[in-house]
């Protein structure tokens, strides 16, 4: 587990959720006779639970990345920018958006069959989402993952996303990082939710394109303080 955290730089909640699976493989494993070791059984043999920092960027930070002009001239940061907005702006998850083709592509948004849960999703089009497939033609640019949430970071620092926000190391040290560092492709679903909310959308709404099944969970996913909270579902 130490080679987790410090070589792979690994967070405690995904170490955790990764020897969750392990757990249950050993286990079947076990039961089938294939060994005879119990010491995953261990309450030690887990990761720590650390409250994951969950950021967003506000409609005004998505205005800089967008209408960044420097962005425009690298040809990777500006796919890489395109398909973040893509995201931000109609809920898709990445599998989702990845996924998107000319068949899915109508003219009020995006009819699709989501990869996660399978359920049919409809994300209306935004001004900018037009302008970006009129881009691309219908086709929208392919990058791995990897390589987006890399480049994801260089967008936003370009486009001057920088300000500090405190986080919890793995070691529970409380230290501050520019926000770019922080921004993945996750972050463009968060946005849409968050902004959808604080813009005044209706939770049912919200939850009909990203297919979140209960208000909890929408608010949970959100990135909203809870003074936004309240003030939202007091509307």
């Amino acid at each position: 587990m130490d080679y987790c955290y410090s070589k792979r730089n690994m967070k405690g909640n995904t170490l955790d959720r990764y020897l969750h699976m392990l757990k249950y493989i050993l286990n079947d494993a076990f039961e089938r006779g294939f060994h005879q070791n119990k010491s995953y059984k261990s309450s030690k043999f887990k990761g720590e639970n650390v409250v994951a920092t969950k950021i967003y960027l506000s409609d005004n930070e998505l205005d800089k990345i967008y209408n960044n002009p420097g962005i425009n001239q690298i040809n990777y940061l500006d796919k890489t920018r395109d398909l973040f907005i893509i995201q931000s702006d109609t809920g898709l998850r990445i599998s989702d958006r990845k996924n998107i083709d000319e068949v899915h592509i109508k003219a009020d948004g995006f009819y699709l069959r989501t990869q996660k849960t399978n359920t049919e999703t409809f994300a209306p089009h935004t001004e900018r989402t037009l302008k970006i497939l009129k881009k691309y033609k219908n086709i929208l640019p392919k990058i791995s993952s990897q390589k987006f949430n890399d480049y994801i970071k260089q967008v936003c620092e370009k486009a001057g996303i920088t300000d500090n926000i405190e986080i919890v190391t793995n070691n529970k040290e409380r230290i501050n990082v520019p926000k770019f560092t922080l921004v993945s492709s996750h972050t463009a679903r968060r946005s849409y939710v968050t902004n959808s909310l604080l813009n005044g959308y209706s939770p049912q709404s919200i939850m009909a394109v990203t297919g979140h099944k209960t208000e909890a969970q929408l608010y949970a996913y959100s990135c909203l303080t809870q003074q936004q909270k309240a003030k939202i579902k007091n509307r």
